[in-house]
């Protein structure tokens, strides 16, 4: 049985660095991880579809890579789009990041959603005091104004990191909430 690795050979003249970058930076295209990523497109292209998408899975099983495939076909499939109209931002991704301190911290959220959209809202000025609400009110505009189609936030299980189960649903509800008013999806990877 004949078997076809598309292994390049011009990689075992490159020096050690790079071979090991390859490697790292290699990834085998599971077929549970295709079927996936078909359903998950499907979900996002379907008008119809929720605006929360919930994707499942334990650490390591690729959620990360699945997004990040997600990212390049959206990307691809509108990339005329986007350079017609340089504002346009059809799909953008952060991860979640782990609270300091036991609760989650939203003002970190939409500083760091404001900046994965470029938006100036991150350049205010040092001085008066920037709320919650004002950076939730410039995530709005933002998402609206890049016209994005869908946020994947990676490890949103942080998202869960509160001090009661009341909070918790409040947690989902702020991002139901972000989604309803800009009619854009969320996708949250969940370990």
């Amino acid at each position: 049985m004949a078997h076809d690795y598309s292994f390049p050979q011009e990689l075992l003249t490159l020096p050690i660095a790079d071979r090991i970058s390859y490697f790292q930076q290699y990834t085998m295209a599971h077929p549970k991880l295709l079927i996936a990523a078909e359903k998950l497109k499907n979900a996002i292209d379907d008008p119809g579809f929720f605006s929360l998408i919930f994707l499942f899975g334990p650490t390591g099983v690729g959620k990360t890579t699945l997004l990040r495939r997600i990212t390049q076909r959206l990307l691809a499939s509108f990339h005329k789009e986007m350079e017609l109209d340089k504002g346009f931002i059809p799909i953008a991704n952060i991860e979640v990041a782990t609270p300091e301190f036991s609760n989650f911290d939203w003002k970190d959220f939409y500083l760091r959603a404001l900046g994965v959209l470029q938006d100036p809202c991150i350049q205010l000025p040092s001085y008066g005091r920037i709320t919650n609400l004002k950076l939730k009110t410039s995530l709005e505009a933002a998402l609206k104004h890049r016209r994005l189609k869908v946020f994947c936030l990676d490890e949103a299980q942080n998202l869960s990191k509160v001090a009661s189960g009341r909070k918790l649903r409040d947690q989902t509800d702020c991002i139901k909430s972000l989604a309803n008013l800009t009619q854009v999806k969320f996708v949250l990877a969940v370990a």
